[in-house]
């Protein structure tokens, strides 16, 4: 284990409504020539295939499908605002706990997505660590060992992939 101390050079990775990151390089963060450097959506927007899932859209149509009304209701009872985060979240850890396929599906190609980002991150700054931070964080243990689990299939990851937290 590395104290915190000792690590100079690490990724951010921010998980939300969008992608950004933040990379630390000798102890300070990197800006870039504008201070545009971590602004991740335009260049994704051109990668598609390197874009992770975006869950909160998936969630919103999954929640307006018909056969999900007892859930949305529930959701909508306790978190009024459906465009909110949290209120996502909460609907992302309740079709987990259901065994929801759909839902299945979306983390495994988000988590797929995010371990190809972690790769790239990793081959391009070899840093010492990479912290993945944003919402993704607000979810279930579940989610995040999916996402070790795909980054385990990176031997070019030689560096630990952390969550900035988790409740």
């Amino acid at each position: 284990d590395m104290a915190a101390n000792d690590i100079h050079d690490y990724i951010y990775l921010s998980l939300g409504f969008g992608v950004g990151a933040g990379v630390v390089l000798n102890g300070a963060l990197y800006e870039g020539a504008q201070n545009n450097a971590g602004e991740l959506g335009t260049l994704l927007k051109n990668m598609e295939s390197y874009l992770p899932v975006d869950l909160y859209r998936a969630m919103e149509r999954y929640l307006d499908r018909e056969e999900n009304e007892e859930l949305s209701a529930w959701i909508k009872s306790h978190e009024p605002d459906m465009t909110s985060s949290n209120a996502l979240m909460k609907a992302v850890d309740l079709a987990v706990v259901r065994g929801d396929d759909y839902i299945a599906g979306l983390l495994n190609k988000a988590a797929k997505s995010i371990a190809k980002l972690c790769s790239i991150f990793a081959e391009f700054f070899d840093p010492q660590m990479i912290i993945v931070g944003g919402d993704v964080n607000k979810t279930t243990r579940k989610v995040w060992e999916n996402i070790l689990e795909e980054v385990n299939h990176y031997p070019n990851i030689r560096c630990p992939v952390v969550p900035s937290h988790l409740d």
